[in-house]
């Protein structure tokens, strides 16, 4: 698994919500099993090659068009399996990523993206027209400014505004050193995980104490029973 050198859109860290995002898909496996899967903001595509693995029926990968990012996403992805890498702005048309998926896709993955508080339109935008109308999204993040988390979880007001269901699934604990969690699946994907985050830049705002990811689960309000 590759990172770039040296990025100013952030593309050579691995996130502090990555790996704990490709844990908790390997736990509740189905939400990716024979799914059409999008991952945004996507960097390394650490989740999207989880997704893959997992048995996903196709998986789109997307960061910044940047010729760096994009073709150290590539190399990624063709190295683990067969999900596509492709460049995306937030809130442009989604026709070429819904060449891949006609319908819509069934779970959107953002990892680390709300930090980016002029972006939260934009974001939503995209999940208006890429989710499946009975899709899902699974936003992870930590408060990597501790002083705008208020500005972080206003992604979860406006996107209420706009029709969605947010949900606060879980916390977990994240440790500096080794990339893992104080709640670890029992996981055969764990030493993968572990291995990977061990290997890479870990993003750490406080070098000296683990970082708490919080993660939510986003509905669309009209298709909820």
């Amino acid at each position: 698994m590759r990172l770039v050198g040296s990025h100013p859109l952030w593309g050579h860290y691995l996130w502090n919500a990555a790996p704990t995002l490709s844990m908790y898909l390997e736990e509740h496996d189905a939400l990716v099993r024979d799914k059409y899967v999008l991952e945004l903001g996507a960097a390394a595509g650490l989740p999207s090659i989880v997704a893959m693995k997992l048995g996903a029926r196709a998986v789109v990968a997307t960061d910044y068009p940047d010729p760096d990012l994009m073709q150290n996403l590539s190399f990624n992805l063709a190295r683990y399996g067969s999900a596509k890498a492709l460049g995306y702005i937030w809130g442009a048309d989604c026709a070429p990523l819904k060449e891949h998926a006609p319908h819509g896709y069934d779970l959107l993955l953002l990892s680390d993206l709300i930090f980016n508080h002029q972006a939260h339109p934009a974001l939503i935008d995209t999940l208006d027209r890429c989710l499946h109308p009975q899709g899902q999204a699974l936003v992870f993040f930590s408060h990597h400014r501790p002083h705008m988390a208020e500005r972080d979880l206003a992604f979860f007001t406006l996107a209420s505004q706009r029709g969605y269901i947010c949900e606060k699934l879980d916390e977990w604990l994240l440790t500096v050193r080794t990339g893992s969690t104080s709640k670890p699946p029992p996981s055969p994907l764990l030493p993968f995980l572990t291995a990977y985050a061990n290997s890479s830049t870990l993003y750490i705002s406080s070098r000296t104490a683990p970082m708490l990811v919080t993660f939510f689960h986003l509905t669309r309000i009209a298709h909820v029973p």
